[in-house]
């Protein structure tokens, strides 16, 4: 080393600077300024140069005093504090996302922009995971990218290829940190491909909806261990708060299927009662909460009317114990007969008979009675 010049454990860039500097100590100036040097083996030190000119016997430049201060710990932590504040942003930014977006593809979309755009990232990706072939499917990038999704083949079962970061924290549910692409092994297959795009390092951290892994949120550095302990702890837990409103926007999209398909069936019962022949009731809780409009005819009520009813304003007085003995057994299970003929009663108090046909249903998720009641007036005459 003592036959070097300092010069050889810089890079190009801090060569140029130096050289330029040269000058000043002929000119006989002294300046302190920082340097970047290679270790052997391949790391870098951080250190303060101050150099002071000096002459010869003659007053001539003869060369100069350089003292080098390691600042590497110093700069280190400069950086952490740097990187920390960068990630806070990021998760500031993103949490405004959370809020805001409606649709899942948005939020994966923009989630991956403010990591790389405010995260200071060289890329960034979400991919699912199909667990029936083991593949994982890139849903959403952003940086620099070009084409390596598209040729990278990522898997999430235990082949060759889904023994990367993306692969093992799919499978495992743990982040996988890279910290070198060159040196990490398990980086084999992709790393020529990397290299090309200038991806140092990634991270890959799993993704969670409901509990269930489906996929994992990944990040990659143009810098070599650029992951510490404090950030892979920010992140995780950002990823974590993706998955909740990931969670958020899966329920609220179940309930509007939900209520779609309720307001479907509600429209499509509706349209079935209407255009039947025959009276239909639903009876909950001892009160009258449906009505068709043939049964509203045959008894002669409005529906706010038969809504303030109940079966024994109905029910013919002779009948009442048989009606409400079998209505009874229906809904605690027993088997009875379904199909039978009774009498009701119109509002101005005339005698209906009917043939009535009764079912246990729901209503509003509780135990309700559907009633259909033909009007058998006519048929009597007949017979008689």
């Amino acid at each position: 080393m003592l036959s070097q010049s300092l010069f050889a454990f810089m890079d190009n860039a801090d060569k140029a600077i130096a050289a330029g500097l040269i000058e000043h100590r002929r000119l006989g100036i002294a300046e302190q300024h920082d340097f970047t040097f290679r270790r052997k083996d391949g790391s870098q030190v951080y250190a303060l140069v101050n150099t002071v000119p000096l002459t010869d016997a003659h007053g001539q430049y003869a060369g100069a005093f350089a003292m080098v201060t390691d600042i590497t710990q110093r700069r280190l932590t400069e950086q952490r504090i740097l990187q920390l504040n960068r990630l806070l942003r990021t998760t500031a930014e993103i949490n405004q996302l959370m809020a805001h977006e409606r649709t899942r593809q948005r939020l994966l979309d923009e989630a991956c922009r403010v990591l790389v755009e405010h995260g200071e990232y060289r890329m960034a990706w979400i991919g699912l995971a199909h667990y029936s072939s083991g593949t994982v499917e890139p849903v959403a990038s952003a940086g620099f990218e070009q084409g390596y999704l598209e040729n990278a083949e990522i898997r999430c079962d235990d082949t060759a290829l889904g023994q990367g970061p993306t692969g093992v924290a799919i499978r495992t549910g743990r982040p996988v940190i890279n910290q070198n692409t060159e040196r990490n092994a398990s980086l084999a297959p992709w790393r020529e491909l990397a290299r090309s795009h200038g991806y140092s390092s990634s991270a890959a951290f799993p993704l969670r909806l409901a509990g269930q892994i489906i996929g994992a949120v990944n990040v990659y550095s143009g810098e070599p261990g650029a992951f510490n302990q404090d950030e892979v702890a920010l992140l995780e837990d950002l990823v974590e708060d993706i998955g909740y409103t990931l969670q958020g926007h899966e329920e609220l999209e179940a309930r509007r299927r939900a209520e779609k398909a309720l307001a479907e069936s509600e429209a499509n019962f509706r349209a079935l009662t209407e255009n039947a022949n025959v009276g239909i009731l639903v009876n909950h809780q001892g009160r009258h909460v449906f009505a068709n409009t043939r049964l509203l005819q045959m008894l002669g009520y409005t529906l706010d009317e038969l809504r303030a009813t109940g079966v024994k304003e109905l029910v013919h007085p002779g009948d009442y114990d048989l009606v409400m003995s079998r209505f009874r057994d229906r809904m605690d299970g027993i088997p009875v007969t379904h199909v039978y003929e009774t009498r009701f009663l119109t509002k101005q108090g005339r005698e209906v008979p009917v043939e009535i046909s009764a079912a246990k249903t729901t209503w509003l998720g509780e135990p309700a009675g559907l009633v259909f009641l033909l009007d058998i007036s006519e048929r009597l005459r007949t017979e008689a």
